[in-house]
């Protein structure tokens, strides 16, 4: 189901504009965040987190890219792709957890 979908119908907690590129999509999802995983421009698998953040994980490999998640606090999480030599750095931030919905920047590097 589509994000702004599931913003409609259960109320929106994040926001943040949806950013996509050839191997990600990161949507607000009603209580969540989601993060599509894609191959060939199509996502295939999708990462759900929510606000505070935590934890640290590695999770399967995804078409090939090695995925890991690490925490950098409770307000910013980074997920890690590498496949080879090439390595890509998602993060999220909540900018500001004391409002609603929780502003989030995505950043891609």
């Amino acid at each position: 189901m589509d994000g702004a979908l599931l913003d409609q119908l259960t109320g929106k907690q994040y926001d943040l504009s949806v950013f996509e590129n050839d191997l990600v999509r990161v949507e607000s999802a009603g209580r969540v965040i989601r993060v599509g995983i894609k191959d060939q421009g199509i996502t295939f698998s999708w990462w759900e987190l929510t606000h505070p953040f935590s934890g640290n994980r590695s999770l399967p490999q995804q078409r090939g890219w090695d995925f890991q998640v690490k925490t950098l606090n409770e307000n910013e999480i980074m997920a890690i792709f590498s496949k080879g030599g090439v390595k890509h750095f998602l993060t999220l931030t909540c900018t500001n957890p004391n409002v609603k919905p929780k502003p989030i920047e995505v950043k891609w590097e």
